[in-house]
């Protein structure tokens, strides 16, 4: 996309999304606090081993002490051992950096976490070393990466390695952090790029939080759970670079919310999140919310492997209130299917309330049908660039109503409810995708309420389902529908109403939507496969986890070290850090429309926009004139409407405004008379005749006005016997 995404993403994520004056400052970060109690403080020593300094301090620390690592990097050529009820934190500039050519064994990791529960890792760096910036560099081998893709052969990838002594980058090397068979893990505030394979990757692991990170060029994941469930990943930000931002295989109860992703070097990833059932375990309540997926090489969401069915009478895999832009401009054929959401799979999905602009190949992919579709914008969807044709904002999904389509190529696949056709109006393509509105739309970088001079058709558009279709956290008014797309049913959605609304509402408050529900443990995820239930949880009862409380219903999410921590939002996007088609120098154009003729026989007829589209009467700061009716433009200064057909009531308004009018001029024309009047007085001096010229002229003014309100008062009496009493809303206006 364009360098416009910063505005993209702050308009998004303020006040209701990430701002960090929504939740609590505090981070959970003791950078330059060297004083805390059951602390062990360390900092760099010489050579390449200082994992055994780490090791050994987290060895010795009591239940609930912390490791703390000074400022500083700390060069490691084998892994650190985590421990139960340890934290291990240091300065944001402290660093652990493996050591360039560690040879270590493929399946080895920076950390290991193995049986263990409570422990926290959190606001320091982990440089993977992938590029060997202190040296050793390997042109040979570097030239040789560089030609691979995500999916090349395991021979390729061997050959390539072969000119190095490790550089097996996505195929299990060194990943940062390997938590399996444990339980309440947290990894939080931490910085972690350049890696060879995953940022964080948890195995047959209950209770996960990784939030508030800026994960940079992975090998493979920046989260990769499998076979794992209480999850929750938010806050975050990942440029992906060759696999996925975060990933599930075989898990439940998964809350991906509150991330930025996009591609870190404008090719060579896969998608922002990837879900499946690779091994036929329980995948159900996965919940994808207030992301934002731009300029990322394949796609956006990936349904990929397996079968996943409904989950006690719900969906197993929710999608909702994201933004998807600028999405899958991969250029290789070898990819295959491009967009914002593609599913390969048969999966129960729910996809409400998010908003698609300018994804190139599809907007959703859905070929099995499963997917229910609903309530969302999709705009812009261009042809894919790798050949695999495209450019349609929906291809199949199963019930698919009251979606918003325009620009696309072709709009969709498949006949529905109550889907039309209509320019939503976004306030600005690319930069802000509030919708537009007479009556009031939020304007994040105003921080208050701004009227337009058009509707947007998108609002009170969205389903009538009771359930998909709630608008309570819509503010008033709201027409008690729902608006369409991604800010349909927050408190950012756009008023209802043709006129200003006054007073506007209050700033937008937090929207809460639901999160991960912890389940229980069970032989799947647990320490060591003895089914212990996460702490805090109820005892697997089902507790609503509240996202960056560290609460589990009533009870505190224990040993964290973070109890009642509040999130603290992800660093915005740097335009500077990911190398977009545009930057470069990659030609960005749009998809040519396809004529009517090719898209009739594919795609249903497009129904008109509803009631709420008012485009063809704008909005005009201009005074409404002395005709108060059938005009183009409304003036949002009267209390009347000026569009509206001309009646007759309309002609009685016009003759009240006509009075009005001169009943100002006359006031104004005197008031300049009895100036000039005074001037003649005050030049006359000594000339009998001027002077009694000027008294005169005062005199008539005085009189010709008292005539002239007279006349006022008596044709208002007039109207008033008649029944007119204001222009809008009077007894007259009734009977009329």
């Amino acid at each position: 996309m364009k360098k416009t995404l910063l505005p993209i993403f702050f308009a998004f994520v303020s006040f209701t999304f990430f701002a960090p004056s929504v939740f609590a400052a505090d981070s959970g970060c003791n950078d330059g606090n060297y004083s805390l109690p059951n602390t062990t403080y360390l900092s760099p020593s010489s050579g390449n081993n200082n994992q055994d300094q780490i090791n050994t301090a987290i060895a010795s620390a009591p239940p609930g002490g912390s490791v703390f690592l000074k400022k500083g990097t700390y060069i490691v050529n084998g892994s650190i051992h985590l421990k139960s009820n340890v934290i291990l934190e240091g300065d944001s500039d402290a660093i652990i950096k493996l050591k360039d050519h560690a040879g270590l064994k493929r399946s080895d990791s920076i950390m290991v976490g193995t049986s263990t529960q409570n422990v926290e890792i959190k606001c320091f760096q982990i440089d993977g070393n992938y590029n060997f910036s202190s040296g050793n560099y390997s042109a040979a081998a570097d030239s040789c990466y560089d030609g691979l893709v995500w999916n090349s052969p395991d021979s390729a990838y061997a050959a390539c390695e072969s000119k190095t002594a490790d550089r097996y980058h996505g195929r299990g090397y060194y990943t940062m952090v390997d938590i399996n068979n444990s339980i309440n893990v947290s990894l939080h505030n931490m910085t972690m790029q350049d890696g060879c394979n995953d940022g964080m990757r948890v195995t047959h692991t209950a209770g996960v939080r990784f939030y508030n990170n800026y994960v940079n060029a992975m090998g493979h994941e920046g989260l990769y759970a499998n076979v794992s469930h209480g999850i929750e990943a938010y806050g975050n930000k990942i440029a992906v670079r060759t696999s996925d931002g975060v990933r599930g295989d075989d898990c439940y109860d998964y809350s991906i919310h509150d991330n930025e992703m996009y591609s870190y070097n404008g090719r060579d990833s896969s998608f922002g999140v990837q879900i499946d059932s690779k091994a036929g375990k329980p995948v159900y309540n996965i919940q994808i919310f207030r992301n934002v997926f731009h300029d990322i090489w394949w796609g956006g969401v990936w349904l990929s492997k397996g079968n996943i069915p409904m989950h006690d009478g719900r969906y197993a895999i929710e999608i909702h209130h994201n933004l998807f832009v600028g999405n899958g401009y991969s250029r290789n054929s070898g990819t295959g299917i491009n967009g914002a959401i593609r599913s390969d799979i048969s999966a129960a999905s729910i996809i409400f309330n998010n908003t698609f602009d300018g994804n190139y190949g599809y907007g959703i992919y859905d070929p099995t049908g499963r997917a229910r579709i609903v309530s969302n914008i999709i705009t812009g969807t261009k042809s894919s660039k790798n050949g695999t044709g495209g450019g349609v904002g929906v291809a199949g999904g199963g019930e698919m109503s009251y979606n918003i389509f325009y620009g696309n190529g072709k709009d969709y696949t498949k006949g529905g409810t109550a889907n039309y056709t209509a320019n939503p109006l976004y306030f600005k393509s690319g930069a802000d995708y509030h919708l537009m509105s007479k009556a009031g739309r939020w304007d994040p970088a105003l921080s208050q309420w701004v009227a337009d001079s058009q509707n947007s058709p998108a609002i009170d558009a969205g389903t009538m389902d009771s359930v998909y279709g709630e608008y309570k956290n819509e503010p008033e008014n709201n027409g008690d529908m729902l608006n369409a797309g991604v800010y349909g049913n927050t408190s950012q959605a756009s008023l209802t109403g043709n006129v200003k609304q006054s007073p506007m509402p209050p700033a937008p408050a937090l929207d809460f939507f639901s999160t991960v529900i912890f389940t229980g443990g069970g032989s799947d995820a647990s320490a060591g496969g003895t089914g212990i239930d996460i702490p805090g949880g109820g005892g697997g009862t089902g507790d609503i986890y509240i996202p960056g409380t560290g609460e589990t219903g009533s009870d505190a999410f224990s040993g964290m070290g973070t109890a009642g921590e509040k999130y603290d939002g992800p660093i915005y996007y740097d335009p500077n850090e990911a190398v977009t088609p545009a930057d470069s120098g990659e030609t960005v154009t749009p998809a040519v429309s396809l004529p009517e003729a090719v898209m009739a026989p594919l795609f249903p007829q497009l129904g008109n926009a509803p009631a709420t589209a008012t485009a063809s009467c704008s909005v005009a700061a201009e005074s409404g004139g002395l005709v108060p009716c059938g005009r183009n433009t409304d003036d949002p200064g009267t209390d009347w409407n000026e569009c509206d057909a001309c009646d007759l009531c309309a002609v009685i308004l016009m003759g009240q405004l006509t009075i009005e009018f001169l009943m100002k001029m006359a006031g104004i024309a005197s008031v300049l008379s009895i100036v000039f009047a005074g001037f003649l007085y005050i030049f006359a001096v000594g000339k009998a005749s001027l002077v009694s010229k000027a008294k005169d002229m005062v005199k008539n003014i005085l009189v010709g006005f008292i005539i002239v309100f007279t006349a006022w008062v008596v044709v208002n009496s007039i109207l008033t016997i008649l029944g007119y009493i204001d222009p809008i809303g009077g007894a007259w206006y009734t009977i009329c």
